[in-house]
């Protein structure tokens, strides 16, 4: 009797092939193709126990419409939850959930632990949605953890972290500063969507408000970047502009730990992240007299309370002198017509 082959074998269990795919230094992808030599079947946990309820919502349509990059993040924290796997849904206390979260604020950092509460509050909504759970535990607490919102950086924070920072981390704070783009949105940047002669870079917003059609922006560059773009791209090895150490694209949290831990080797105060880097160039905006309108079509923003938010730390002391300049500084206008009627 002949010997059957392992492929013809595999072909009997399922697919027979396994595909992994790997981003080369240039931003191309390969596909590798390797036969799968063992079907590795996941658990099945019982509906009601946490375990259970990930799966249920990993299937559900709420998860089919998140976005790839969202589904990635909320991955790694799902992580952490299915810990609990095993027990009942029902037995999910406040009191565990919180301990878990300070050991992820003492090991990864507060906004860690924060997102990982939201994330634990999606799932146990989810739960008393399909009628697994009577009410979540999490419902009205606080989970954001500190207070307040991501710190802007200063202008001196900025040019002290060009000056120190590795060249990777340099350009993340130079992009940044000067583009007020999110992270999402520094690190999918390519070349090809950098006009160095005409003076512009174009992209389209990953993040954007639900049921609405990102638009794509039009941003001018500042004199400062255009020339450190130029340089760049002279020994651009990979399509992206941003790249790790190792010539490769950033992973958005790999770009978050690593920024975080950097800046506090240099002397930086805790707390500075890639996101304050945005807030820093919309605050420069604002100092610079441009209106509400006008940082909106630099940020994307679609609504100008968010602009307010992001402009909290302007230069409160350079505004009040500004306005009451312009308050005791004499109208002309006003002082000719009252010299006609005179």
């Amino acid at each position: 009797m002949r010997k059957r082959s392992r492929a013809e074998q595999s072909s009997e269990c399922g697919p027979s092939m396994k595909t992994v795919r790997h981003v080369l230094r240039d931003g191309t992808v390969r596909e590798y193709k390797y036969l799968r030599t063992k079907t590795i079947a996941r658990k099945a946990y019982p509906e009601n126990s946490v375990g259970g309820v990930i799966e249920l919502y990993e299937h559900s349509i709420d998860w089919l419409n998140k976005k790839v990059t969202t589904k990635i993040n909320y991955r790694i924290y799902l992580r952490e939850l299915e810990r609990l796997r095993e027990l009942p849904i029902s037995g999910v206390s406040r009191s565990t959930l919180l301990a878990m979260r300070d050991i992820i604020a003492e090991k990864r950092g507060k906004g860690a632990a924060t997102v990982f509460l939201r994330i634990c509050s999606v799932i146990l909504n989810f739960a008393v949605e399909r009628e697994r759970l009577p009410a979540n535990p999490l419902a009205g607490m606080k989970k954001k953890i500190g207070g307040g919102h991501l710190k802007a950086w200063t202008p001196a924070q900025a040019d002290e972290a060009e000056r120190k920072l590795l060249e990777p981390l340099r350009r993340v704070v130079v992009l940044g500063r000067y583009t007020g783009m999110r992270r999402g949105d520094l690190i999918a940047l390519r070349w090809s969507q950098v006009d160095i002669n005409g003076g512009t870079v174009t992209f389209t917003p990953t993040k954007f408000k639900t049921g609405s059609s990102p638009e794509e922006l039009v941003i001018p560059l500042h004199p400062k970047l255009r020339d450190e773009l130029a340089a760049w791209q002279r020994n651009a090895k990979c399509a992206y502009v941003l790249t790790d150490r190792f010539g490769k694209p950033w992973v958005p949290t790999m770009l978050s730990n690593t920024m975080s831990r950097e800046v506090g080797r240099i002397g930086l105060p805790e707390g500075l992240n890639v996101h304050g880097l945005r807030k820093l160039s919309l605050t420069a905006l604002a100092e610079a007299g441009c209106s509400p309108h006008q940082i909106a079509a630099v940020s994307g923003h679609s609504t100008l309370e968010m602009i307010e938010l992001y402009t909290r730390s302007v230069n409160q002391a350079l505004l009040a002198r500004e306005a009451f300049a312009a308050l005791t500084k004499p109208k002309r206008k006003t002082a000719e017509r009252w010299k006609k009627t005179a």
